[in-house]
């Protein structure tokens, strides 16, 4: 059971759980048998459980276990008595209503339909399993409609689409922040914790990743485990990124300019390097003003940032180049010398439809990528146009 993990100041599962309210009539036919008088026994237990301890009276058959199936089946289909109650309550009885029921620590598993019993389910058959698994579809313990097929993985049906095995079990804990007591933001989204809870959710990730046994492999993750994994790939990596950055400045200043003392243009090199770091900082600012949230994983922004922005560089250099060649050639034909100022005219026309396209083809690129459903790449395609658009 979850409940036994404990972390940082012997803070449990029942402490950071989120709690949501549970009424005991949602189940219509979860009550004594009649032929059981003198048993403790429900329906749901008689199905799952005989407690050698307390024997029924009077054994049930199969046809019992079927009858009793299908009278949950179909009050989950048609919704039972207390489903159309919900239907016809003002918000306000409906309100009053929930503040007055019990509330239980939320958790999405296949062992809801045994109730978290650790005593039934070691009770269990596996034809008992299956059944339960295709008959049951209202959660025994919280009464809501639930498709138990999504907390399974790699499923087989018959020919009549029932399940008959998986491989995959999935559970789902649901924890609830403290709002009075944030100790920090995390995540791409800017999510608030509480110290307790990334606490008690690393010990849950480390208890589950050490679970595995000869014939079951566990595996967890939690709603920290994206920030630790970042900081491990990316802070960690700190000195590399930054001289590699450096080597790439370096290359930029040797590859613009000439190997001689006239044309090393190394001034010319850092200007443009740096107009590279403002149009960044400008960008990071404007998108973060609209609301976009920064991620540890946007360390490597810079990296984009410094290939796009030399792109243009070498663009503009290269026609530079092309006009000073051009004029030499018309200087040794007696020709007309431009001037400083026409040459750079020049550059610039024909390198701004050059950059011009190039801008024009990241900028749709991007934007296709920022549609896209994964949240990091959506919002790291939202920074990098905007910085294009500021650069050219």
């Amino acid at each position: 059971k979850v409940e036994q993990i404990s972390a940082g100041h012997n803070t449990r599962w029942k402490d950071l759980c989120f709690k949501v309210p549970v009424a005991n009539v949602f189940l219509e036919r979860n009550k004594v048998l009649t032929n059981d008088k003198n048993t403790t026994f429900d329906r749901v237990d008689d199905l799952f459980i005989s407690d050698d301890n307390v024997v029924p009276q009077n054994e049930k058959t199969e046809i019992d276990y079927d009858d009793a199936f299908l009278e949950y089946e179909n009050e989950s289909k048609n919704g039972s008595r207390y489903e159309k109650l919900l239907k016809i309550l003002s918000p306000k009885v409906y309100c009053d209503f929930v503040e007055t029921l019990n509330d239980r620590c939320f958790e999405r598993s296949l062992l809801e339909i045994w109730k978290f019993d650790r005593r039934r389910i070691k009770r269990l058959t596996k034809d008992r399993i299956v059944q339960a698994i295709n008959r049951i579809q209202n959660s025994p313990v919280y009464g809501y409609k639930t498709n138990y097929d999504n907390y399974m993985g790699s499923i087989i049906r018959n020919e009549t689409g029932h399940v008959v095995s998986a491989s995959t079990l999935n559970s789902v804990w649901f924890t609830q922040v403290n709002l009075e007591n944030v100790s920090e933001v995390i995540g791409l989204t800017d999510e608030f914790v509480n110290k307790e809870s990334l606490e008690w959710e690393l010990k849950f990730v480390d208890i589950f990743l050490n679970a595995s046994t000869e014939n079951i492999s566990a595996f967890g993750i939690s709603a920290r485990s994206f920030n630790d994994i970042t900081k491990k790939s990316i802070f960690f990596d700190g000195i590399r990124l930054t001289g590699g950055f450096f080597i790439m400045c370096i290359y930029t200043v040797i590859m613009l300019g000439r190997l001689n003392c006239v044309e090393v243009r190394f001034f010319a090199t850092i200007a443009g390097l740096f107009s590279i770091l403002l149009g960044m900082v400008v960008s990071l600012g404007i998108i973060s003003a609209m609301g976009l949230k920064y991620s540890p994983v946007f360390a490597m922004l810079p990296f984009l940032y410094l290939g796009i922005g030399i792109d243009d560089m070498f663009i503009i250099v290269q026609c530079w180049y092309n006009i000073l060649e051009q004029n030499k050639k018309e200087c040794s034909t007696d020709q007309s010398i431009k001037t400083l100022e026409e040459m750079m005219a020049e550059t610039m026309k024909d390198a701004g439809v050059t950059i011009t396209i190039t801008s024009l083809t990241d900028i749709f690129a991007f934007g296709i990528g920022g549609i896209t459903v994964s949240q990091v790449i959506y919002v790291a395609f939202m920074y990098i146009p905007s910085f294009k658009k500021i650069v050219t």
